[in-house]
């Protein structure tokens, strides 16, 4: 009853100031706001363990060291992740104290059933998979015993849930039924649970089906189960009951290296004596397995840690301007609190009403704060890549929820309590003393400047933080590739994984190029194999004319499989020799073109064309260099020093995926528009990869820096105006308080420029206090954040020098107006008042 009674006092209370609960709400539900958004993100990349059975049990397997043969890795983790097929058997074996190890993979896939085609990913998981994560069926059966087993055998499937119900209809008939993955049938044998997508985060799976299919669904890679020397397997366990990391891990190593010696050491017959020792000497380590295997949460893991400080600089900054407001609020009811602790209200009564008033302060701006959330969410979908989007979810939830609930409490405690205990704890005559005099209590106003101080800081640290992602997210969008990306149009097509031939692949290839270059509107159209400037690349060693052979580190190149008018269509600089031409196709010589960079690293010099070359380590070399290109960047514009070669499509390998890239003469929409329409005419049922440019695949590449400076900005402007407002408070309430003080010194003859001097002054006083303060916060900040910055150092000096400055600004035109009013009061009406 008495907490009723408080809440309808309170209520009561806070109707009679609208002007302060709009301001006081508004600064808490932007500052929950943002931070409800962001914490959305930073829980479901950092803190959000896989949705299995005892995830904390799970551990994931790493080998640093040495891989010498075929590498291949993905999101799920970097090249000391993977092992080769052979070596997972080899440890499952063994009896290591686990409860079991599984294998995984994901791949693209191209999924037909009925009239749905599209190209997705899928996961090849071991025959255990599903049993180790301790997940039920939603319907059916999941892979289990008895699926892994040999090669090409056991083609059954099973579809995730969201797929199923979202692509799929739901339709429980489809038990049984086939499903063409990369043109291969498979028979679908359940549904995973719901909310089960892999267990790799940024790689959102629709199919699941079993590893020993791997050769089979994609028989245009290099042989993936047979081979040691082919590392491209992940691998995670569950400890057994009582077992520890540390112990299962000491336990393993020994027979790890044994396996490296006697096993597979055999296979590199190609290395030295000390290669060797690296070799057999690499340690198997164990490490946490809740949150599944992903390098994306490593990746992501400094810039959303940014993001979350920023944006609580934000709503610590909202909650000192609500306590701001409460301390001047406050104030001006001194009076009638005063009057009725002297008539009998006992302070733990006051206390509570106000402590009441704070609660439903909270509550608004939290209850306000949750469509801003989504508004923000909504913001974050559009400005993150498709990839993410469909890894992430960007809308309200209970988690989300509670995280707003839960901010505004805080903020109430910490910052809703202390003004409320000021006010009610001084003496009734003191504060009646105080009211009669217009003067504050002097802890209130040093509070109140402590406040204003704080505000300065934060706001600085925020702008510095803004300044230093937004200088490296022009740096990155200004470096110079060594290529024209402008009014570039890249797609992909996969048509082996729908059942096409290598040889109808080509002929699909070739017939599309020569289509596509004769559109209205094209200037030049090609291939790559490698898609461009968006974190993918290829590599090999290579042996080549008159360069030593003995060193697989430094024999190792990145290399791209290129249509014939390449180098033409990205406007890429010819040093030497020539470019490919149509003719070369399997039939001729082969021949290759060579970067500034790999003539440099092999010694080529001047001579690099007509000298002769091979893929791997041999004796035959089988290829000649014909061409020499200026060095550009490949997987990511901000590298632009790499080795690389490329091949002639027409006589390499072949792929079952190839990249597309259009030049256009003028704005690219409308081509973009007309590709699917030119695909479907070909082959309705070939799924088409996301028509873009090569500028958006670059942005998309680096979205998370992209996300860290937009976010960061807006958050900086963001918290600098409330920090403006704040400081404004603070002036406004201390000219307020002097108004007598002001009008005698005029009436006495001071000059109107002093008092407006001396207010600017007590600005100056508060910016300089809150700037020191800022400096430090964002040169510690900056350093912390080196890794995402690129050109720059994460305390520079241009943006340490411009950021206070740029808020020195803000603060002075906030607050001028006090100051001119302080020059501009009557004598006569401030005395008259009092």
């Amino acid at each position: 009853m008495n907490m009723l009674f408080d809440l309808r006092a309170a209520l009561r209370s806070l109707s009679k100031s609208p002007l302060f609960v709009l301001l006081a709400c508004s600064s808490l539900a932007l500052g929950i706001g943002v931070n409800a958004a962001i914490f959305s993100l930073f829980d479901q990349i950092m803190l959000r363990p896989l949705p299995v059975a005892q995830p904390e049990q799970l551990v994931n397997l790493v080998s640093p060291g040495p891989r010498w043969g075929s590498t291949s890795n993905n999101n799920a983790g970097s090249r000391e992740s993977i092992f080769s097929y052979p070596m997972y058997r080899d440890l499952r074996a063994l009896d290591a104290g686990w409860q079991g190890l599984a294998a995984h993979r994901s791949i693209d896939a191209n999924l037909a059933l009925g009239q749905l085609s599209r190209s997705s990913n899928a996961a090849l998981v071991s025959d255990n998979y599903f049993s180790l994560l301790g997940l039920q069926p939603a319907l059916g059966r999941l892979i289990g015993s008895g699926d892994e087993g040999a090669p090409g055998q056991q083609p059954v499937a099973v579809l995730a849930h969201g797929f199923w119900q979202n692509q799929l209809g739901g339709d429980p008939a489809l038990l049984g039924q086939s499903i063409k993955v990369n043109g291969r049938d498979l028979t679908i044998v359940g549904v995973a649970p719901p909310g089960f997508r892999g267990t790799t985060l940024g790689d959102p799976i629709d199919l699941f089906a079993p590893i020993s299919l791997a050769d089979w669904l994609q028989p245009n890679r290099r042989p993936a189960l047979a081979e040691r020397n082919n590392y491209w397997v992940y691998l995670f366990a569950r400890l057994a009951p009582g077992q520890t990391i540390d112990t299962l891990a000491g336990g393993l190593q020994s027979r790890y290296q044994t396996l490296l010696r006697e096993v597979e050491l055999p296979v590199q017959d190609h290395l030295n004596q000390q290669q060797q020792a690296e070799f057999v000497a690499k340690s198997l380590l164990l490490r946490d397995g809740r949150f599944g295997q992903s390098s994306v949460r490593d990746s992501s893991q400094v810039g959303v840690s940014i993001l979350l400080a920023v944006a609580s600089l934000v709503l610590l900054v909202a909650c000192l301007n609500v306590a701001n407001l409460q301390l001047a609020r406050g104030t001006q009811r001194a009076g009638q609190i005063a009057l009725r602790a002297a008539i009998g209200a006992g302070r733990w009564r006051l206390l509570r009403e106000l402590l009441a008033e704070s609660i439903l302060l909270a509550v608004l701006g939290a209850l306000i704060a949750l469509p801003v959330a989504q508004a923000l969410l909504s913001f974050l979908a559009e400005l993150l890549p498709a990839g993410a989007n469909a890894a992430l979810s960007f809308t309200l939830d209970y988690r989300l929820i509670g995280f707003a609930l839960l901010v505004a409490l805080l903020s109430v405690l910490l910052f809703g309590a202390l003004p409320a205990w000021q006010v009610a704890r001084t003496a009734p005559m003191d504060v009646l003393r105080q009211a009669a005099t217009h003067s504050a209590h002097p802890v209130a106003v040093r509070f109140r400047t402590a406040l204003a101080v704080l505000q300065i800081g934060l706001s600085t640290a925020s702008l510095i933080m803004a300044g230093l992602f937004s200088q490296s997210l022009n740096n990155i969008f200004s470096s110079d590739s060594g290529m024209q990306i402008e009014r570039v149009i890249s797609f992909s097509l996969a048509p082996q994984r729908n059942g096409y031939s290598a040889e109808q692949s080509l002929q699909l290839f070739d017939q599309l190029e020569a289509r596509l270059a004769e559109l209205p509107g094209v200037e030049s159209a090609t291939t790559s194999l490698v898609p461009l400037l968006s974190g993918s690349d290829w590599g090999t060693n290579v042996s080549v004319q008159g360069f030593p052979n003995d060193d697989p580190d430094q024999n190792h190149s990145l290399y791209n499989q290129v249509g014939a008018d390449y180098f033409r269509t990205l406007s890429i600089r010819r040093l030497a020799g020539r470019d490919f031409e149509h003719a070369d196709s399997a039939d001729r010589p082969k021949v290759a073109i060579v970067n500034r960079a790999f003539a440099e690293q092999f010694g080529l010099g001047d001579q690099a064309v007509g000298k002769r070359m091979a893929l791997g380590e041999t004796q035959d070399l089988d290829m000649e260099i014909v061409g020499v290109v200026e060095t550009t960047s490949y997987n990511d514009v901000t590298q632009r020093d790499q080795p690389q070669f490329f091949l002639p499509r027409r006589q390499g390998s072949g792929s079952s995926a190839l990249n597309f890239l259009i030049k256009t003469q003028g704005p690219v929409e409308p081509l973009q528009q007309a590709i699917p329409a030119i695909i479907a005419e070909i082959d309705r049922s070939l799924p088409l990869q996301q028509v873009s440019t090569l500028e958006q695949d670059m942005r998309d590449h680096h979205s998370l820096q992209a996300l860290v400076g937009t976010l960061s900005s807006g958050f900086a402007l963001l918290a600098t105006v409330l920090a403006a407002l704040g400081v404004y408070g603070v002036v406004n309430y201390s000219l307020q308080q002097r108004l007598r003080e002001f009008g005698l010194r005029l009436a006495l003859g001071a000059p109107p420029a002093r008092l407006r001097a001396q207010i600017l002054n007590q600005v100056l006083r508060l910016f300089a206090g809150g700037a020191a303060i800022g400096l430090l916060l964002g040169v510690l900040s900056g350093r912390s954040a080196e890794s995402l910055l690129f050109g720059l150092s994460g305390s520079d000096p241009l943006t340490l020098l411009i950021a206070p400055a740029l808020l020195a600004l803000i603060v002075i035109l906030a607050t001028w107006r006090p100051a001119w009013r302080a020059g501009q009061v009557d004598p006569m009406q401030a005395l008259r008042y009092e």
